[in-house]
This record gives C-alpha cells, sequence and structure tokens, in this order.
C-alpha cells in the first residue's frame, strides 16, 4: 500500500474493461489535459492514500474517453478487478481547467461550517480534509476534527458550500446526522 500519498493528483475512476488485453476506461475525468504517458507510474486505490503502483504500457485520449492499459495487467479478467477504483499520478500530471481543483488540493483545507449570519464569514472550524473516498456514489471527504475525531462528509451540493483552494478553505452545511457518525481516532 502507498501511504506516502505520491500519487495525490486525481485521474478518474476505473468504470469498465475495454477488450480482452486488460484495458480499462476511466470516468469522472476531470476537465484538463492529461500528461500520463506510457512508462510513467501511476497509483490506483479507493483513495489516494492507499493505492497500489501500476506501469502505465499505454494511454489512449479520445474524444470522449481515457483508457489506460497497465503493466502485468494483461487480461479483462485482471482489469475486471480494478473497477470501481480511482487512477492517481503525481503531481503535475494533469493541466487542470481554469474552474476545477483537483484532490490534491482538498487535502489539507481548513473546514468550516456555514454561519448563520449576513456577513457571509465562516463559522465554526470543524478540522482539516484528511483524505479523499472515491466511492460510486459520490466522494467523501474525511475532515480531522480538532479532538482527533473524524467526519465524514458527502460531497453532494447540500453540504458542501464553498471551495476556495487558494485560500484552502471549504464552507459546509452539515446535514442532520453528521456530527453524529464522526468516528474515533484508533490510535487514542
Amino acid at each position: 500500500m502507498n501511504t506516502t500519498a505520491s500519487f495525490t493528483e486525481y485521474l478518474g475512476v476505473i468504470s469498465r474493461c475495454v477488450g480482452t488485453d486488460g484495458t480499462v476506461e476511466l470516468a469522472d475525468t476531470p476537465p484538463g489535459e492529461l500528461r500520463v504517458k506510457a512508462g510513467n507510474t501511476v497509483g490506483v486505490g479507493f483513495s489516494a492514500a492507499f493505492t497500489q503502483p501500476y506501469g502505465v504500457q499505454s494511454v489512449d485520449t479520445g474524444v470522449n474517453h481515457i483508457r489506460l492499459r497497465f503493466t502485468g495487467v494483461g487480461s479483462r479478467e485482471q482489469a475486471a478487478g480494478l473497477v470501481d477504483m480511482a487512477v492517481f499520478a503525481k503531481p503535475g500530471s494533469l493541466q487542470a481547467a481554469a474552474d476545477a481543483f483537483r484532490v490534491a488540493d482538498i487535502i489539507g483545507c481548513w473546514v468550516y461550517q456555514a454561519a448563520d449570519n449576513e456577513a457571509g464569514k465562516p463559522g465554526d472550524v470543524l478540522g482539516t480534509v484528511e483524505d479523499v473516498l472515491l466511492l460510486p456514489a459520490n466522494d467523501v471527504w474525511v475532515v480531522r476534527t480538532p479532538a482527533g475525531t473524524e467526519i465524514l462528509l458527502p460531497v453532494i451540493d447540500e453540504v458542501i458550500q464553498h471551495v476556495d483552494v487558494i485560500e484552502k478553505k471549504i464552507i459546509v452545511t452539515l446535514l442532520d446526522g453528521l456530527l453524529n457518525t464522526s468516528v474515533p481516532d484508533p490510535d487514542e
């Protein structure tokens, strides 16, 4: 498992196998120009914090798709085990569009509860984004609170109100029960 987080640039989720040679297709790809080429190494897993390295054997960037073939994955059966996992690359592997943000941009951001005031200033500090879980229904941001617990924030419009990656600030509206689902740190 990769725990050094060297693969932080989110490229997309493996949505399906294509053909019989182990080629996979990515979905949920961020806008921008892909800079991963054959010979590069990427991380594959459900989170940037827990990936397995795979060598890129070939890249096909069509008009409506990105397809990758990994070294050592030579059959449809082997590739099927990677479906629903995300692909991450080293920073700088994707030239993002001007109005987009990446997983690496989100990790480390401070999360504030939306305030009930007209000034638009943030409310209470909830913590910092420690990890991003890329799940089929929606992504989930793992927020570490000052008390050491985790809050799992679903990345949906009802929760995420504003993201400012320059200021490293995220404003959220907590749905009923979100604070009650926080998980204590197992190391404590």
